[in-house]
């Protein structure tokens, strides 16, 4: 969409091995990556932003906001859920009332509206603030490159694997470096 695959792929390639354990099974919700991602791109599009130093701050921004848009699908879910109660119902007065497919799109045109509506707002909102308070106001981290960022993404997805021997090895690898930028 943005005739730029470079930034677009990275970005997506961070938020992967930022939440690599999550992944939808049975009743969890994972965060909202797609959401993520596509707001990551999409504003570092409108901005004209390539360098990880100026995207980093996008990323971070991102997440709080996958918090927000995965509490708003919690909530709607709990909404829908007078549409199963509906289908059984429907299930219950015989095989010649029940219309599955009524639900089910209706469903899905609720689901993509409200998703596009809260994204529409919060890329809005976004781009508001950042005209009034531009990015180029804050420390700038010149030597921050995509291989810094995908290795925190991937710090993370070590962390989700819960082993005390990782965690001892990352904090090992943590202070030698450190040490070495200390001294170096």
């Amino acid at each position: 969409m943005t005739s730029n695959w470079q930034e677009p792929v990275l970005i997506a390639v961070f938020f992967e091995l930022f939440w690599l354990d999550t992944f939808p099974a049975g009743t969890y919700i994972p965060p909202q990556q797609t959401f993520a991602t596509f707001f990551t791109i999409m504003t570092a599009d409108y901005l004209g932003l390539s360098q990880p130093a100026d995207i980093f701050l996008l990323l971070l921004l991102a997440l709080p906001l996958t918090s927000l848009m995965h509490q708003l699908e919690i909530w709607f879910r709990k909404r829908e859920n007078k549409n199963y109660k509906k289908a059984i119902r429907q299930v219950q007065k015989g095989s010649l009332a029940y219309e599955p497919e009524g639900i089910v799109l209706g469903s899905v045109l609720k689901t993509a509206g409200v998703n596009s509506l809260a994204f529409a707002l919060c890329l809005g909102s976004t781009l508001v603030v950042l005209e009034l308070i531009p990015l180029s106001r804050f420390p700038a981290l010149p030597e921050l490159t995509w291989f810094h960022l995908l290795s925190g993404g991937l710090t993370a997805g070590f962390l989700a694997l819960r082993s005390k021997r990782i965690y001892g090895l990352l904090i090992c690898v943590a202070a030698v470096t450190a040490v070495a930028l200390f001294f170096l």
